[in-house]
């Protein structure tokens, strides 16, 4: 999971933040 996000930092931080909420529930919460 780390290169993920390590990975998405590089390419668009808005995705790591989608990663992070998407285990959470499915869906990020606005």
């Amino acid at each position: 999971m780390g290169r993920l996000v390590f990975r998405a930092l590089r390419g668009r931080p808005g995705v790591v933040v989608v990663h992070l909420n998407e285990p959470a529930g499915g869906k990020p919460s606005p």
